[in-house]
């Protein structure tokens, strides 16, 4: 179905969306006379601080919006499903109907109502199989989803700690013997471009969705295994019933 195919690749969407660290950098002074490198360095790392912090609460503002954005297309889903699964049922006890009032003997009417059972069932349970298969689709990726969100939450707290103790280390440097504003704000600008790019190279790599693949194609699979049990239980009753009024 189209609404659960879109709803895969939001869920894929949804575990798969690409993160990106917006980079630390500070002004250089004019001179290396000047001290002011130093002196603001406190502040320049509460506002890197606040930087990240902010980062991370839009990311998580992000994923809020993106689940309800996935629970509205999910009860699409369920909805539409529900609605052809009533059309269907009008029409099946049409023709059903049009089955039961073709038998006039008591034997007749017997085999009727043996396949209209049969027809039921094999209705039911290609239904039940379909909403199993939907539900551990749905399950998988909230499991993926939540894997991978854990695991952007902690590589963003690797980040801060790593700038933070660059950023310390960088202060404590301040006003050491030998050193000079320039120095140090060269060592802490290849501390911070470093951990910048450690963070990008773990945030390519990205498991949730390949197994967000795997979920609907095992969901697929298990779609036409029940269309196949479906097609044989279907065939198995009309045989029956055609030998049935056959032998009457």
């Amino acid at each position: 179905m189209k609404l659960i195919s879109n709803l895969s690749r939001c869920a894929a969407l949804a575990v798969t969306g690409t993160l990106l660290l917006p980079a630390v950098t500070f002004a250089a002074p004019k001179t290396d006379k000047q001290s002011g490198f130093c002196k603001g360095l406190a502040a320049r790392a509460a506002a890197a601080q606040d930087q990240t912090n902010n980062f991370e609460a839009k990311v998580k503002q992000t994923w809020a919006t993106q689940d309800q954005t996935q629970a509205v297309q999910a009860q699409s889903v369920d909805t539409a499903v529900a609605s052809q699964r009533a059309e269907a049922d009008t029409k099946l006890e049409t023709e059903l109907a049009k089955v039961e009032a073709a038998a006039t003997t008591n034997s007749q009417k017997q085999a009727v109502a043996t396949y209209r059972a049969a027809v039921k069932k094999a209705v039911a349970d290609r239904r039940a199989a379909y909403d199993a298969a939907r539900q551990t689709f749905r399950a998988g990726v909230s499991a993926a989803t939540q894997s991978q969100r854990q695991s952007v939450l902690s590589k963003i707290a690797a980040y801060k700690a790593s700038s933070a103790e660059a950023l310390a280390s960088a202060s404590n440097t301040c006003g050491s013997a030998g050193t000079t504003d320039a120095s140090i704000r060269s060592n802490l600008k290849a501390a911070l471009k470093e951990n910048h790019q450690v963070f990008k190279a773990q945030e390519k790599t990205k498991p949730a969705g390949q197994q967000v693949k795997t979920l609907a194609q095992a969901r697929k699979d298990a779609f036409k295994v029940a269309d196949d049990a479906f097609r044989k239980a279907m065939t198995a009753a009309h045989e029956q019933l055609k030998a049935a009024l056959t032998n009457e």
